[in-house]
């Protein structure tokens, strides 16, 4: 099909198993291309909401973890996660993010690297049950919720 013909920078022809350059053939036959929307590629901010959510909170499993009563994190896509402290820390770490109030999940994740682990568990718990993940590891967590 031709849907892309007009935004192309190429179009080449396989003829005969010989290529041949058809970009100007491909433009005249697709014409102008449909305006593009002002906001087509503008990214919505995403943080968590202010405050913890009410309900059970906490993580027993590698595959996921609770961030609220219906709010199951299943993070079994991210292969990163190899142990269940790392997948406790990201609950944690979006936890104590919500109570924050970041601007934008890069200054979220900003905020985490200076953190050491014990600063985002909840207050007067110091298990020592949390890993350290990556900053790729809470965003991909975030981005699950």
């Amino acid at each position: 099909t031709g849907d892309y013909f007009s935004i192309a920078d190429a179009v080449v022809v396989m003829d005969a198993f010989s290529p041949r350059d058809a970009t100007a053939d491909a433009k005249a036959l697709a014409g102008d291309p449909p305006p593009m929307p002002a906001d087509a590629f503008r990214a919505t901010p995403r943080t968590p909401k202010p405050g913890v959510p009410d309900g059970r909170t906490g993580c027993k499993a590698l595959s996921s973890f609770q961030y609220g009563d219906n709010n199951d994190c299943d993070v079994s896509g991210v292969e990163q996660l190899v142990e269940v402290g790392q997948t406790r820390a990201c609950c944690a770490a979006i936890i104590h993010a919500a109570k924050q109030r970041h601007a934008s999940v890069a200054s979220l994740l900003d905020a985490l690297d200076g953190l050491d682990l014990d600063a985002i568990q909840p207050a007067g718990r110091r298990d020592g049950d949390l890993s350290r993940p990556r900053r790729y590891e809470v965003a991909a967590a975030l981005n699950r919720l």
